[in-house]
């Protein structure tokens, strides 16, 4: 038995330069092929970064819904300062809705 390696189809249809400069060429250019796989690899299995960037993504999205939110407060408030009585009637009806719906859960459950 011979002990030559297997090799992959890509690498049975290339030629072997006989060009020595061809080859070392072919051979750096497999060397970068081999490195950026190597670095690929080393990314996915990082697993202390992965967690690190998906905190980072969290913690910025946190950050804009709390932007919508504080934006959304202040265009209320602004509403309400600029409509007052709108605001009481809200509340009014806010108020009287949910005591109705104790008033009636306590019924239900006697």
């Amino acid at each position: 038995m011979t002990d030559t390696p297997k090799l992959g189809p890509e690498q049975q249809q290339q030629p072997v330069p006989d060009d020595p400069a061809a080859l070392h060429r072919d051979i750096e250019e497999t060397r970068e092929r081999l490195e950026e796989t190597v670095d690929e690899l080393g990314r996915r299995v990082d697993v202390k970064a992965r967690m690190r960037s998906a905190a980072q993504d969290a913690s910025q999205r946190v950050d804009d819904v709390r932007r919508r939110a504080n934006d959304v407060g202040q265009q209320i408030t602004a509403y309400g300062k600029s409509h007052p009585t709108t605001v009481a009637r809200g509340v009014t009806v806010l108020v009287v809705t949910t005591g109705l719906l104790l008033l009636v859960r306590r019924r239900r459950h006697r």
